[in-house]
């Protein structure tokens, strides 16, 4: 994930703080007290796909009397290590008498694939930026994976070895058909037979797990609930992820 973005602090959380931020179709949903003006949350990952609509939810918590607080949200959609360009503002508003706030975004198509950063700013009594120090309020960063609705490579992770081009491991990797109803069938070159493959929800819930010499005839998904999902295959040396829809 890109790393060097500007630094954000809501000041004193004397009086009020980041109490919810939860982030809809994903594994993000976390509740909190004072985090002393800036939360770390960056190991809570949520997968969200390109084209796709999500449903942020808000709230702020408070010591005694609630105040009126300004929210801000962005994602970093190129992945440059800023929140300054266009479409990476999601939208907010002001919250009162301690109300949970909601807001959607949608994914653009072209937003780089990967892990990003995502910031969430309150701030009592001036507008919400992303960056710099306010007098009360509080941020948090979490990360969102950008997935591909097209199930272009999602991550490719080098054990030994060089690296491969991205051209490279979707060759070597293919899915299909995709979406499907039932069966999908999983292609992938110089693979053992004992490498595992794992199915995970866009909430990072395992829902199929078995070996690739068990999928030779294609993984029966008929079971599933429709939606997107990431396919893990683990092997020795290499491992790879990538998505699918299942309808």
């Amino acid at each position: 994930a890109p790393t060097g973005y500007c630094a954000a602090d809501g000041g004193s959380t004397q009086y009020e703080w980041i109490d919810l931020i939860a982030i809809s179709g994903t594994s993000i949903n976390n509740t909190t007290g004072s985090n002393s003006g800036y939360g770390d949350f960056t190991s809570q990952v949520g997968n969200v796909v390109t084209g796709s609509t999500y449903t942020i939810s808000m709230s702020a918590g408070f010591s005694g009397s609630t105040y009126s607080e300004n929210w801000l949200f962005y994602a970093d959609w190129n992945r440059d290590g800023d929140f300054a360009d266009a479409g990476e503002e999601l939208g907010g508003g002001t919250t009162t008498n301690g109300n949970t706030y909601t807001t959607d975004f949608t994914v653009p198509s072209g937003a780089s694939l990967g892990d990003t950063r995502f910031r969430a700013v309150m701030r009592w009594n001036t507008a919400a930026v992303e960056c710099g120090n306010s007098s009360y309020g509080e941020v948090e960063d979490y990360t969102l994976n950008v997935c591909d609705a097209n199930t272009t490579q999602v991550l490719y992770e080098e054990v030994h070895g060089e690296a491969l081009e991205i051209t490279q491991i979707n060759d070597r990797l293919q899915l299909y058909p995709n979406p499907t109803t039932e069966i999908l069938n999983v292609q992938i070159e110089r693979m053992p037979a004992d490498a595992v493959i794992s199915i995970s929800d866009m909430l990072g819930r395992r829902v199929e797990s078995l070996t690739m010499s068990e999928a030779q005839n294609g993984i029966n998904v008929s079971g599933l609930q429709s939606g997107m999902y990431i396919i893990r295959i683990q092997g020795t040396e290499e491992s790879f992820s990538q998505s699918f829809r299942k309808e």
